[in-house]
C-alpha cells in the first residue's frame, strides 16, 4: 500500500512528493558515483598531453562513441537490433522525452521543456490528439499536438515505439535467461526486476493513454504508472541501469579525454 497525505490522490503523490524526492535520490547517487569515478581515476598516472588539432580532437570524440557500436553490429548483429536500435534509439529515448504526456510532465517541472511542444508525437497514428490531466488542475484536457512529424507519425507515435521498447525487452529477458542456463553468465535479481519495472511502466502507460479501465480513474492509472517511473529514477545510481545508461555516456567522455586529446591514441 503506497502511503498518500490526505487529501492527495495517488497521481498528485506520484508527481509533487514522490518525483522530486526520487529526483533528489537520483542526483545524490549520480554525485556519489561520478566523484568515485572522478577519485580513482586521478590516482593513474597521466602521460604528457599530444598537441592536435581541433578537427582531429572532434573525430576522435565521434570515433569513440562510434566504436563500441560498431563492434557491437559486426559481433552481436541481433543485441544491436534489439538492445541499442529498437530499445533505445527507436523505443525509449523518443518514447520518453518526445511523447506528448510526457512533454507535459517535464513542462510542468522545467518550463523551457515547453519548447519541444512541436516535436511532440501522439499516443496513436490514427488521432493527432489526446487527452493529457492537467498537472495544474484537477481535470483532463484534450490536447491537439500539431507536430512537425507530418506523415510521419506514422511510425512516430507511442502505440508503435511502445510495441518496439516490448519487443526489446522480451528478448532481454530470454537472451539473460539463455546464458544463464548456458552458464555463459549469472542472473542478478535486479537483471529481471529492471526489466519486468520498465515492462510495467510501459504497459501502464498505455493503459493510461487510451483510458482502458473505464471502471478505474485514469488518474490513479496515471499515478502508478508515474509512480513506477519514479522508483526506476531513484534506483538507476545503484543498479546496472547506471552502467547502461549514464556510465556509458561519462566513461566515453573520460576515455576521449585520457586516451585521444591527452595521449593522442588513434
Amino acid at each position: 500500500m503506497v502511503f498518500q497525505p490526505v487529501g492527495v490522490d495517488l497521481l498528485v503523490f506520484s508527481i509533487n512528493y514522490m518525483f522530486p524526492f526520487a529526483l533528489t535520490v537520483f542526483v545524490l547517487g549520480a554525485t556519489y558515483k561520478i566523484s568515485r569515478f572522478i577519485i580513482l581515476k586521478t590516482k593513474t598516472t597521466r602521460a604528457p598531453r599530444r598537441g592536435r588539432g581541433a578537427k582531429t580532437n572532434i573525430i576522435g570524440l565521434i570515433k569513440t562513441f562510434l566504436d563500441p557500436i560498431i563492434i557491437s553490429l559486426k559481433e552481436n548483429p541481433i543485441d544491436f537490433l534489439f538492445g541499442l536500435l529498437l530499445l533505445h534509439i527507436i523505443g525509449t529515448i523518443p518514447l520518453l522525452f518526445l511523447l506528448g504526456g510526457h512533454v507535459a510532465f517535464f513542462s510542468y517541472y522545467f518550463k523551457q521543456y515547453s519548447i519541444f511542444w512541436p516535436l511532440a508525437l501522439p499516443i496513436s497514428p490514427l488521432t493527432s490528439s489526446q487527452i493529457i490531466v492537467s498537472l495544474t488542475l484537477p481535470v483532463e484536457k484534450t490536447i491537439t499536438l500539431e507536430n512537425v512529424w507530418g506523415a510521419l507519425n506514422i511510425v512516430l507515435n507511442g502505440d508503435v515505439l511502445m510495441i518496439s521498447v516490448i519487443a526489446a525487452l522480451g528478448y532481454k529477458l530470454i537472451d539473460k535467461i539463455y546464458e544463464w542456463r548456458r552458464g555463459v553468465s549469472c542472473i542478478r535479481p535486479w537483471d529481471i526486476t529492471s526489466i519486468i519495472l520498465l515492462f510495467l511502466i510501459v504497459v501502464t502507460g498505455a493503459l493510461a493513454a487510451h483510458h482502458v479501465f473505464e471502471s478505474i480513474n485514469y488518474r490513479t492509472v496515471l499515478g502508478f504508472h508515474i509512480l513506477l517511473a519514479d522508483l526506476l529514477l531513484l534506483s538507476i545510481p545503484f543498479t546496472n541501469m547506471w552502467h547502461i545508461t549514464f556510465s556509458y555516456i561519462y566513461g566515453k567522455l573520460h576515455e576521449f579525454w585520457d586516451l585521444r586529446y591527452r595521449k593522442g591514441v588513434e
